[in-house]
């Protein structure tokens, strides 16, 4: 019986051009459900080409990442001609980070041969990241360069160690940046980029990808080998980043690499071969990758600490061998759910301790709870109760675990407030680590949900279940399955569609292994339609009786037949409340002469935003209270960026002269900038040598001006760059469909 709200999309008609490209790469569908996904989901009929064949997208080069791609290269090709200089590629330990680890151990082996070698950190007693220990093994073991794989942005202490040491590092990473650029040879990070930048999703395996690229297209004049890519779509989907832009381009040769490793005579990598077969013989899709090879390579950490294994079982040519690190992959994972379902119960015990009703973040900690497993069952405790979830371990006088958050609460700013309590964190918005004394846990506990009532007023009491398309029995099948495939891959952005059957039943209902399989049917055909609940047991639903259900449509590879995957249900003679994505959604009242005043229901945004954030975070904040969310901003003038950089030296010429202020919030409403980019605005000004100072009542004054001797052009092109973007974001936020923004912030 469901325990979510279903929303169900608006009903809008649906363009003629998306049935119609639809149609052109399917001539014997209809087009409908496939273009009606595409409108969903915010693609148009001039980006849908571009979506749906990844040979009408044109990458991006590793050349945008501009001059750090060159110093990265540079600094390879040196260790290259060097001969005798060690080479080390310190990975992370999950999926992203050991396909990263992977792709570097198989990509670089032909430049360094016996000079390369990688360097997992073991998750039960390093954590994530670069740390000192480990930087002196490799010092005292010859190696003179470094390069991460999806880590060490932030470890800025264990850069100036290992410098200290005589090392060099090149990081690639898309974890959150520090303040300032560490002093590295190159930093590749894709966060440096705009949101709308092609390359700002990149995970980490395909940052180093790209430096790979870079390096191949550099020495060789030609890409890297097209048998890497299966180990970038893994790396990419396991991570959960969002696939649009060169992460979905990536993404999309991958998986057609990671085709040929489903049969043996077109297996290029053995380990992969025997992963998909282990995924098969439990019901988990081969390609499916979140629930598949991810969960398997996460596991080997989780279970066992060091996954170091899995480099070798990913690039290994014995079969032999690859066939018995497989399996030890497979027992991982099964003692990785084991525990997790002991530990969930475990929890679930402990909340019930809990006064839900006032605490907004949930923060457990326990002795006997095994740390690698605890980001699985945060992240189970976070959606069923609707509130940021933080599980620890105890070990001494140290807790140490993992962070989850839900509704769109940014998990990692939370946790960064109260950084002066905590030993070590790390991570992004929805998911964090972090260690800290157990006799600071009451204080954090206390401190955290204070700030989260400050920013968060209520939460939902059920989670939702997002509904993409209404079928019938009779739309399942070969014509519909192939509309969706279309989309693929699918994952952040882009979920698996959803789809409700109205007013069905389940007969010949039957126990098989861990699964319960089923005929559904309803009065659209005579035929009924197979499925499968994996997990549960027969009598869990109910015979010939009424229902709604959500389901999802697969192939079966071992039955050569399609089936339905149940994912929720609820008897259809109860009345369940189905909640339109439109209630409590957005409302269009861009460049209105007048607008509705005094509204109790409906929250506005006034200012023209310039990052989704600024739509976002009201927008969830909106739902929260019950209220719809109206976009009340104005077109903003066509202003070049030179303009507003002149318009910002005029002001601060007269302050200086004048003696004057200005109040803060009137600069950014007179020349029309994000506080973010005025920001900056100011730091350029200061650094080519006017004394700025803002007062306690956020009035800006400028006291002094000082000639610079030398004039830093790059200064100022760095803020007109932003600006530029800033002021393209603002155009584009008052012109973009809303459908289109109503199903990105969901």
């Amino acid at each position: 019986m469901s325990e979510f709200v279903w929303q169900l999309p608006q009903l809008e008609e649906t363009p003629q051009e998306l049935i119609d490209l639809v149609k052109k790469y399917l001539p014997t569908s209809e087009g409908i459900y496939g273009a009606k996904l595409l409108q969903q989901r915010g693609i148009t009929a001039t980006t849908a080409a571009s979506f749906l064949d990844l040979d009408e997208y044109q990458p991006t080069g590793p050349n945008a990442f501009g001059q750090e791609i060159k110093l990265a290269v540079r600094r390879l090709k040196k260790a290259i001609y060097a001969q005798s200089e060690k080479v080390t590629i310190w990975g992370d330990f999950d999926a992203d980070g050991v396909t990263a680890t992977s792709l570097l151990w198989e990509g670089l082996a032909e430049f360094y041969g016996e000079n390369l070698d990688y360097y997992i950190p073991n998750r039960l007693t390093e954590s994530h990241g670069l740390n000192k220990q480990g930087i002196e093994k490799l010092a005292a073991k010859g190696t003179k360069l470094i390069i991460t794989c999806d880590t060490g942005s932030n470890n800025i202490e264990e850069i100036a160690y290992a410098q200290e040491l005589g090392l060099d590092i090149i990081i690639t990473d898309h974890h959150t940046l520090p303040e300032d650029r560490p002093e590295v040879v190159a930093i590749l990070n894709p966060r440096y980029f705009a949101e709308t930048h092609p390359f700002y999703h990149l995970s980490g395996v395909a940052v180093a990808y790209k430096l790979l690229e870079g390096l191949y297209l550099d020495i060789k004049q030609t890409p890297p080998p097209e048998t890497l890519l299966d180990l970038v779509a893994i790396g990419l989907i396991a991570d959960l980043v969002e696939l649009k832009g060169d992460c979905r381009y990536l993404a999309q040769k991958g998986l057609r690499q990671l085709q040929k490793q489903n049969e043996w005579k077109t297996a290029t990598r053995l380990g992969v071969y025997y992963l998909l077969k282990k995924c098969q013989d439990n019901g988990d899709r081969p390609t499916d990758i979140g629930y598949g090879i991810g969960p398997r390579i996460n596991a080997v950490s989780r279970i066992y600490g060091d996954s170091s294994f899995v480099v070798e079982l990913l690039t290994a040519k014995d079969q032999k061998k690859c066939q018995k690190l497989a399996q030890k992959a497979e027992l991982a994972n099964s003692r990785r759910k084991e525990l997790e379902i002991d530990i969930t119960k475990k929890v679930k015990n402990k909340l019930t301790e809990v006064d839900l009703s006032t605490t907004r973040v949930i923060v457990l900690a326990d002795s006997r709870w095994q740390v690698g497993v605890l980001g699985l069952v945060a992240n189970t405790i976070a959606i069923q109760s609707d509130r940021p979830t933080i599980l620890l371990n105890i070990n001494g006088e140290i807790a140490r675990g993992s962070a989850r958050s839900t509704s769109n609460i940014d998990l990692y700013e939370l946790v960064k407030s109260q950084v002066h309590l905590l030993e070590s964190f790390g991570g992004h918005p929805y998911a964090t680590g972090l260690s800290i004394r157990v006799e600071n846990l009451p204080l954090f506990t206390a401190a955290i949900n204070q700030v989260a009532r400050s920013k968060i007023n209520q939460f939902n009491s059920f989670p939702t279940l997002n509904l993409d398309l209404v079928v019938t029995v009779k739309d399942l099948g070969k014509n519909l399955f192939r509309e969706l495939k279309l989309l693929e891959p699918y994952g952040i952005g882009n979920p698996t569609p959803q789809l409700l059957i109205k007013n069905c039943t389940f007969i010949e209902i039957k126990n098989s292994n861990s699964k319960t399989t089923f005929l559904l049917k309803d009065n659209s055909t005579d035929r009924a339609f197979a499925g499968v609940w994996w997990g549960h047991y027969p009598d869990e639903l109910p015979l010939d009786s009424t229902c709604d259900v959500v389901v999802e449509l697969d192939y079966n590879t071992c039955t050569g037949k399609y089936e339905v995957r149940l994912i929720d249900w609820h008897l259809g003679d109860q009345n369940y409340h189905y909640q339109s994505r439109q209630e409590s959604g957005l409302l269009d009242w861009r460049n209105q002469p007048q607008q509705p005043q005094n509204q109790p229901n409906i929250s506005t945004i006034t200012q023209s935003p310039s990052h989704w954030q600024e739509i976002s975070q009201p927008y969830h904040l909106a739902r929260q209270k019950g209220q719809q969310l109206a976009l009340a901003y104005h077109q903003p003038m066509e202003t070049q960026a030179m303009s507003i950089w002149y318009q910002l030296i005029g002001i601060a010429k007269y302050l200086q002269r004048t003696g004057q202020s200005i109040a803060y919030k009137q600069l950014q409403e007179k020349i029309q900038t994000s506080d973010r980019t005025l920001q900056l605005g100011l730091k350029t000004l200061s650094q080519l040598g006017y004394t700025l100072t803002i007062n306690q009542d956020q009035a800006l004054s400028v006291t002094d001006f000082q000639q610079p001797l030398i004039k830093d052009d790059t200064l100022i092109n760095s803020f007109l760059n932003i600006l530029t973007e800033e002021l393209f974001q603002q155009q584009y936020f008052n012109q973009v469909p809303l459908n289109v923004i109503q199903n990105i912030i969901n």
